[in-house]
């Protein structure tokens, strides 16, 4: 056979291949233990929580597992941490986490039958042994996996124009912080996971928040009882999954019969994820966009610790596969990992840039309350002054905010200690290392 003929073989197996592609239907599965997806040509089909409750005579998965209710056998980072290390278990049939994410696949595929054409979309922090076992449990479960491509390169080659990004990718117990660039191509650069700033962390803030504010409203403790922490877990997650946010959280309990009603503000609520995520923030390199995915992007808070963010559409991860299918899949029976991908000559997915959350226009000083404009206001052991202090922390309206500049102080913001300048919004409490705080309020005009 000449040069040429294998040219035209090729040409054609290539072309055999993008034809039968577009008779079968795109399936694409991405791994994050918040909620394992599975999209049909971008349609969602299923989203399953990845937990686990274990029991001697039982073990539940995904949307069938109460964690609540066995907190001590309960597993939350078994995709996070894919790997046969050996883990305590009371129940022969789990040995360590690939047998659970194996039980977790199986009760997917349960609901959505069997997926054809199959994409596998994976986090940032996945290396060789991952890609390995989870083709392994695939196979394991008949499926057929043709590619493997990284969540966030995919995401943004849908969407992206040129620059550098980093995306905040939120897991259960983990965030990790996945520098991409984006140029020709659309390429992983770095990936920092940073451990105790993932959606657990972020739920044990409201629900602290919540539950202060039981005790506040009704002397009532909610997390003295199962039934009402789950109720309350409940009502907090349907807020962390609405589309969009009311500004106060009413919440509602029952205590003997009796219906037991708190408000929870949304300034209490965008504390709580600013006390859990500030550190995020000082974590992002110069000159990086953040992106944040839809769901993170729509809590109440959120833009004071990732002031110019911009949101990833929910489907991009999938847009950007079928985008690049050509590229990523095989069709030899041996998938293989894509951390590059090219870049969208014309992306179709808008990147869009939330409004800031409402700022203070005053810092209260015990009785006192001084303007907050571009000019800095310093403070002290003293008070609030215009004068310049040397090394004193100083707070000024920005273009789009009001930052906070600890320069050499030390400073906390809501009892988080800061190691950076930081944005702040109405009800923060800054307290200097003597202890004397200050708070940014909203003066409201009559007219």
């Amino acid at each position: 056979m000449t040069a040429r003929h294998v040219l035209k073989a090729s040409s054609f197996a290539i072309w055999r291949h993008a034809e039968r592609r577009t008779d079968v239907a795109l399936w694409t599965l991405e791994i994050n233990d918040r909620a394992v997806t599975v999209r049909c040509d971008a349609r969602l089909i299923d989203a399953s929580p990845g937990v686990a409750v274990v029991a001697t005579d039982d073990i539940s998965t995904g949307l069938a597992a109460r964690p609540w209710l066995q907190p001590l056998r309960a597993f939350d980072r078994f995709w996070a941490e894919l790997s046969e290390t050996p883990v305590s278990s009371v129940n022969a049939a789990v040995r360590h986490h690939a047998d659970l994410a194996y039980l977790h696949l199986g009760d997917i595929l349960a609901r959505t039958g069997k997926l054809d054409e199959l994409v596998v979309a994976v986090p940032g922090h996945y290396g060789q042994a991952e890609f390995s076992l989870l083709t392994g449990i695939c196979a394991a479960r008949g499926l057929r996996v043709s590619g493997l491509v990284d969540a966030s390169v995919a995401a943004l080659a849908a969407c992206a124009p040129g620059g550098q990004y980093t995306v905040v990718e939120m897991h259960n117990q983990q965030t990790n912080l996945v520098g991409v660039g984006v140029g020709t191509h659309v390429e992983r650069s770095a990936v920092e996971v940073c451990d105790y700033s993932g959606w657990r962390a972020l739920e044990q803030g409201f629900l602290d928040a919540a539950a202060a504010a039981f005790l506040e409203q009704c002397r009532f403790d909610p997390l003295e009882q199962p039934a009402s922490e789950h109720e309350l877990l409940r009502q907090l997650t349907a807020w962390q999954h609405a589309s969009d946010h009311p500004r106060d959280l009413q919440l509602t309990l029952d205590l003997a019969g009796r219906p037991q009603r708190a408000r929870l503000p949304a300034a209490t609520l965008a504390q709580a994820t600013r006390r859990t995520l500030a550190s995020l923030r000082e974590r992002i390199p110069v000159g990086s966009h953040v992106m944040l995915p839809a769901g993170l992007a729509a809590l109440p808070g959120i833009t004071s610790v990732f002031p110019d963010a911009s949101t990833l559409p929910d489907p991009a991860v999938a847009q950007g596969i079928s985008t690049h299918l050509l590229d990523i899949a095989s069709s030899s029976g041996s998938p293989r990992f894509h951390p590059v991908l090219s870049a969208a000559r014309d992306p179709s997915l808008e990147i869009t840039t939330r409004a800031p959350d409402a700022a203070g226009s005053h810092l209260l000083d015990g009785a006192v309350a001084y303007r907050v404009d571009h000019r800095p206001v310093y403070l002290s052991d003293h008070g609030c002054s215009r004068t310049t202090t040397p090394d004193a922390p100083g707070v000024n309206r920005s273009e789009t905010a009001v930052e906070l500049h600890p320069h050499q102080s030390a400073v906390a913001v809501n009892g988080v200690p800061l190691r950076g300048a930081t944005t702040l919004s109405t009800g923060d409490r800054i307290t200097l290392a003597s202890g004397r705080t200050f708070v940014l309020i909203d003066v409201q005009d009559d007219a």
